[in-house]
């Protein structure tokens, strides 16, 4: 089990104990799966040229409803989330 994961099981029991924290469904958003999908394969290929098509591709999506679902759920387009996960990383 990779450390982000742990941490973010551990982040996630602290805030359902407190209750500080509630995770609200998008509405027209990416499903979990496919958050889930798009980041398994990001984090495999972070040194690789990953398009905007490939990721949609992922999620059975047009580029357009791809990017429109990704930005409303995670809040940045997929070339900025992309390069935060590399500096990040």
């Amino acid at each position: 089990m990779s450390i982000e994961k742990v941490l973010y099981a551990l982040m996630g029991a602290l805030f359902a104990r407190t209750g500080a924290m509630t995770p609200q469904a998008v509405r027209g958003g990416l499903a979990l799966a496919h958050q889930r999908a798009v980041l398994d394969y990001c984090q495999a290929h972070l040194g690789d040229k990953i398009g905007l098509e490939d990721l949609a591709r992922l999620c059975g999506l047009s580029r357009y409803q791809f990017l429109r679902r990704f930005a409303l759920s995670v809040g940045l387009t997929p070339h900025a989330w992309l390069t935060r996960l590399r500096l990040e990383h």
